[in-house]
């Protein structure tokens, strides 16, 4: 007996499919000290007061741990926010920041 309704859902997973695989094709490869899976990518981070980014307002670093001297925040944390990569921790190289 024909059923349209599992012929769709069969059609709709295999898209879901087709659009994983398309996305993991096309996805950079991580550099070679992000490669072992216990690396980490830290980041700082820098907060304003508005959306036109006219003060700053907060400022976070990540380190490899929160014991680590690197680690860093202080103000306020708002919705306006810039990101910026700084680098990799690497647990496995004693928690070295590459």
């Amino acid at each position: 007996m024909f059923n349209a309704k599992r012929i769709a859902v069969g059609l709709s997973s295999l898209s879901i499919l087709a659009a994983a695989v398309a996305v993991a094709a096309t996805a950079p490869a991580q550099p070679a000290a992000a490669a072992g899976q216990s690396s980490f990518r830290i980041y700082e981070f820098t907060y304003y007061s508005d959306a036109n980014h006219s003060t700053v307002v907060g400022y976070a670093r990540q380190a490899c741990s929160p014991n680590d001297p690197g680690f860093q925040q202080w103000g306020t944390v708002t919705q306006y926010v810039v990101s910026n990569p700084i680098g990799y921790c690497s647990p496995d190289d004693g928690g070295v920041i590459h």
